[in-house]
């Protein structure tokens, strides 16, 4: 029978990732996908899915709240929680508020479906890190004094890396006792008292967290170009704001060849996650599609290349998005692939507007992937628009979602210059959103040809 599935998370590279690697498995079907805890809970009641893939840390409503409000109404949907936040008062708070697990987003791929399939049979399992952490708590002062011998024993090989049926042949059981000891021991976490603040108790240790990693915007800065390609009828211009005070998992660069100044290389990316280890793997990933990009060979090639250095040496398990184009400055042809990212936007000199598309998949997943190829000619007085999903995807007050339409509509009309189109850009996506707290990275790059330059 057929695991039917929803992934909530605010990232959309990490919904597509996700979504990939559970499409290798037949027994399991992504029926839905919510951008936030609020839509999470209404894709649940409406679609009834037998697992919720649920992120901690969401705009709107929180994957904690998300998760309890599920529980409320009484849905069939188990949950299990996919986060990058790792601390014993996230872990107990979540399996308290009624989800079946609680899961790293560097899990690795068939842990993941593991645990979807036991998590669909009603039973939970305890990752190494999480029953780790799992068993700290229950020798707090705070945690659960009733767990028996055998269920501390069970924990404790659980942290030690021990799977079910390893636990049962060490104690010499079965392992459907071992399943019984373990949804004893998160029945029990779940029962015990909990103070009323305890979600906000989470959600400010995650955002002291984010706040400790200002390194990781560091990183991104560093990684950013200092000044625009200086090419006769052209202007550059690009837009970036960090998310949460941490960037990291947006990257947008500009790469010239000194034998080929005519030449010009454009790069938009945008890594799965956030915060240091995030910024650490964009970094890692620039270098990779810059290393690749020194070859004759064309966009296709350079990205076919870089993922194959990536997807290698990928052991944070993450993957990235990214469109790479080369540009020549002289005759305006634009030559393109791209990696699983936002398809650009052209608007013509007449105001028509079109999307420039091409297939391929997110860096990092397989070593060997291949990408199409596509070639445009930009004529005087069009406009290329690349961004991510933080622009796309960026909420209101009412979950209402920027979107598309909206973007399109944001880009000024001529003769406005490539920089008034970022700033008008970026000032939309901020008016929309309100007080609304910026989940994503916003990142934009505009690419003009002139008009007027003879």
């Amino acid at each position: 029978m057929t695991i039917r599935i929803i992934i909530a998370d605010d990232h959309s590279v990490v919904r597509q990732g996700l979504r990939m690697f559970l499409g290798l498995d037949p027994d399991l079907q992504v029926v839905g996908e919510a951008v936030n805890g609020a839509e999470a809970v209404e894709r649940a009641a409406a679609l009834r899915p037998d697992v919720v893939l649920m992120d901690l840390i969401m705009p709107v409503m929180s994957g904690l709240e998300a998760t309890a409000e599920i529980r409320r109404r009484g849905l069939p949907s188990q949950v299990i929680v996919v986060t990058s936040v790792i601390e014993e008062a996230a872990v107990t708070a979540v399996i308290k508020a009624g989800a079946i697990g609680y899961l790293l987003k560097d899990t690795e791929a068939d842990e993941l479906g593991r645990a979807i399939k036991a998590a669909a049979a009603g039973r939970a399992q305890l990752s190494p890190q999480i029953a780790a952490r799992l068993l700290v708590e229950t020798q707090s002062a705070a945690g659960p004094d009733s767990l028996s011998d055998r269920e501390n024993e069970v924990l404790r090989l659980a942290a030690e890396g021990l799977s079910d049926e390893q636990i049962a042949l060490r104690l010499l059981v079965s392992e459907p006792v071992v399943h019984s000891h373990v949804a004893g021991i998160v029945e029990k976490l779940r029962l015990t008292n909990q103070s009323p603040d305890q979600p906000e108790r989470v959600e400010s240790q995650g955002q002291r967290t984010e706040r400790e990693l200002q390194q990781a915007r560091r990183i991104q800065m560093s990684l950013l170009p200092d000044h625009y390609p200086a090419a006769p009828g052209w202007e550059f211009a690009a837009g970036y704001e960090a998310a949460r005070e941490i960037g990291g998992d947006d990257l947008y660069d500009f790469i010239d060849w000194p034998d080929a100044p005519q030449r010009v290389g454009l790069l938009i990316a945008d890594v799965s996650g956030k915060g240091t280890a995030a910024a650490l793997f964009m970094a890692h990933s620039r270098a990779m599609i810059r290393g690749a990009a020194q070859t004759p060979a064309g966009p296709a090639a350079t990205l076919a290349q870089a993922n194959g250095h990536i997807a290698r040496d990928n052991q944070a398990m993450l993957f990235v998005s990214a469109f790479y184009a080369v540009l020549d400055t002289g005759d305006g042809r634009l030559t393109y692939a791209n990696a699983g990212h936002n398809v650009p936007i052209l608007r013509r000199a007449d105001g028509s507007t079109a999307e420039v598309t091409s297939r391929g998949m997110v860096l990092g997943i397989m070593d060997d992937m291949t990408y199409d190829e596509d070639e445009i000619v930009l004529a005087p007085g069009d406009l290329l628009l690349l961004y991510t999903d933080g622009i796309t995807e960026a909420t209101n007050p009412a979950a209402e979602l920027f979107g598309l339409a909206r973007l399109m509509a944001a880009i000024p009309p001529s003769p406005a210059t490539a920089q008034e189109v970022v700033a008008a850009i970026i000032a939309a996506v901020n008016a929309f959103g309100g007080d609304t707290a910026q989940a994503d990275d916003l990142t934009v790059v505009a690419v003009k040809r002139m008009t007027n330059y003879e």
